[in-house]
């Protein structure tokens, strides 16, 4: 459980509301959504702290598993990373506050931090209206392969809405990671914690803020996308995953969620990082953001 500052718990279900107080307060920065936090939290390792009335989180890297402290909000921020740099310092954690999203920061000059764009972890938002629409250059890459795909598959295709609350659909997807891995030549051990992951998303429990879109050939689940519908026309994707040997794939599932995501409303799609992972930049470049959530690395100056 959510602790006060300076102690810190692990992040539990029954924090939901806790984090969504701060969380609805900003624009929607994927690393502190209640549901990211949870599902991405694979080992029971992030913890939560109210510090200055923020949303102070110790996270471990994705990739590195090295650890490091961040923060939400704008409420005495000097002191908050001070704060944070002393408890990094007396626990031998590097002092680099990493994820501070822009909002914390806006309008104001630090005399004793230093302040560096964390291009790799930027979200990329994506519009709704020119995602579906798909006008003009700029979506060339998008818009080519997806009537490929369109022209080759199309016809042999059913897309529906996934009924998450549905036992028999929760057991499809996790036995689709099987085809998943097959289609990248991968072994489930390199990719046991998204596993753990999409696990973890099951135990949060069926929410009527959750969508879920699946793309079959025939009988055959060939990709699925989970999306989180927020306050203030946003939403948020959580998971994609698409069988590699369909080219174009991806770009379609993306396509049909927008169109759902359109019904419900939406405006504006978080698509997540992309982590410094060139391949994955390459592909969310071709689908022009509209904007990016920035956000920063602090250390100390001096």
């Amino acid at each position: 459980m959510i602790q006060d500052f300076p102690r810190f718990g692990r992040i539990e279900l029954s924090d939901r509301d806790f984090v969504e107080s701060h969380t609805s307060k900003y624009f929607p920065y994927s690393d502190f959504n209640f549901t990211s936090l949870w599902v991405f939290d694979t080992r029971g390792e992030f913890l939560g702290s109210s510090l200055n009335d923020n949303l102070a989180v110790l996270f471990k890297d994705y990739n590195s598993d090295q650890e490091f402290y961040s923060f939400l909000g704008d409420n005495q921020v000097e002191e908050t990373a001070e704060a944070l740099f002393e408890l990094s310092r007396h626990r031998g954690i590097k002092r680099v506050l990493r994820y501070i999203p822009e909002s914390n920061l806006q309008d104001r000059d630090f005399n004793s931090l230093i302040v560096l764009e964390d291009r790799d972890n930027f979200d990329y938002i994506l519009s709704i209206d020119s995602t579906i629409a798909l006008l003009g250059k700029k979506y060339a890459k998008f818009r080519k392969d997806l009537n490929r795909f369109n022209s080759i598959h199309g016809r042999s295709l059913d897309s529906r809405i996934l009924e998450l609350g549905d036992q028999k659909v929760r057991n499809e997807l996790l036995d689709f990671f099987g085809v998943w891995l097959k289609s990248k030549d991968a072994e489930l051990n390199i990719y046991q914690k998204e596993y753990r992951a999409v696990q973890r998303f099951f135990e949060i429990g069926d929410s009527p803020e959750y969508i879920s879109f699946g793309v079959y050939k025939g009988n055959n689940l060939i990709g699925f996308t989970v999306a989180e519908l927020l306050p203030g026309e946003n939403a948020l994707s959580h998971f994609t995953f698409c069988d590699n040997r369909y080219r174009g794939l991806t770009y379609y599932t993306l396509h049909k969620l927008c169109s759902q995501l359109k019904y419900e409303k939406v405006m504006w799609l978080n698509y997540e990082q992309d982590c410094g992972v060139n391949g994955l930049r390459m592909f969310k470049q071709t689908l022009n953001p509209a904007a990016y959530l920035r956000k920063y690395r602090v250390t100390e100056r001096g």
